[in-house]
C-alpha cells in the first residue's frame, strides 16, 4: 500500500509530549482565586487573549466559572466571575484551586530506623 508523500511515519517516530496531570474544573463550579507565590497576593483578570486588564482580585476570593479555552502550552484559561465584585475575567489554571484554604506541602516523613 503507498502513502501520499512517499513515507509512511510508524508511532514509534512521532516523538511523545509528557502529559502532565492537572485539575479539571467544570463551568459552574466554584473555586478561589490563588496567588502562586509570596509576596504577591493579587491575581490579575485579563481579556480572552490574556493581555487587556479587566481588573484583579485578592488571593482567596471565591469565583464561579464561566467558560474555559485550552491555550495549548500554555495551559488551560478559565473564565470567572466574582459576585462579591461584579468583575469578570480569564485567569490561568494555576490560578484557581478547590478548596478555600491552600494545601499545605506534604511533610516529610522521618526514615524508619532499619531494624537488627
Amino acid at each position: 500500500m503507498s502513502f501520499p508523500g512517499g513515507h509512511f511515519r510508524s508511532a514509534a517516530s512521532v516523538p511523545v509530549r509528557p502529559r502532565t496531570r492537572a485539575v479539571v474544573f467544570a463551568i459552574g463550579r466554584r473555586v478561589f482565586v490563588t496567588c502562586a507565590a509570596p509576596p504577591v497576593t493579587r491575581v490579575t483578570l485579563t481579556d480572552e487573549t490574556g493581555q487587556g486588564t479587566r481588573g484583579s482580585l485578592r488571593d482567596g476570593v471565591e469565583v464561579e466559572i464561566v467558560a474555559w479555552r485550552p491555550h495549548g502550552p500554555q495551559g488551560t484559561r478559565y473564565l470567572v466571575r466574582a459576585a462579591s465584585k461584579g468583575v469578570e475575567g480569564w485567569l490561568a489554571a494555576a490560578e484557581v484551586r478547590g478548596s478555600k484554604k491552600m494545601s499545605p506541602a506534604p511533610a516529610a516523613r522521618p526514615l524508619a530506623k532499619a531494624q537488627r
